[in-house]
């Protein structure tokens, strides 16, 4: 599974720089922040603040949040211990799953109306991987409720 989240963050990364079009970072509603926990690095909220910057830098920088949170998992997860494991999976999942939504709520209706794409366009396959990597993040936390280091 490691391998498959890899690829689709990857994948997701230069699609998203694509498809976030400039749009000024205050047109993300309140509540997009990450409250559960620490997070890897805090440049993408910072650059939410700064005057005149754009979803394609908040995105940039989310995207790499996630990757270096991914990597601490991978590197708990050869590793022995399971709360540690536990810890970061549970911030993993919970990051990504609120940049999907962010996403799908904020980039992909602003990129849909600025280009008329609808139903078809890049959005609709975004949308698809989104929900793939939702079955992913599932089949990959029951593997960590388990204990299933391996799995994970």
């Amino acid at each position: 599974m490691r391998d498959r989240v890899a690829a689709h963050t990857a994948t997701a990364g230069c699609a998203c720089h694509f498809i976030a079009l400039r749009v000024h970072a205050s047109s993300i509603p309140s509540g997009f922040g990450y409250s559960p926990g620490p997070r890897v690095h805090d440049e993408s909220e910072e650059a939410m603040t700064r005057p005149g910057h754009h979803l394609c830098e908040y995105f940039t920088l989310d995207h790499r949040n996630c990757d270096s949170q991914w990597a601490e998992v991978e590197a708990a997860a050869d590793g022995n211990d399971a709360a540690v494991v536990s810890r970061l999976w549970q911030r993993f999942d919970s990051n990504l799953r609120q940049h999907l939504a962010m996403e799908e709520e904020v980039v992909f209706p602003a990129f849909e109306q600025a280009t008329g794409m609808t139903g078809g366009g890049p959005t609709f396959v975004m949308r698809s991987e989104h929900e793939q990597m939702r079955g992913l993040l599932g089949q990959m936390a029951e593997a960590a409720a388990k204990g299933d280091r391996q799995e994970l």
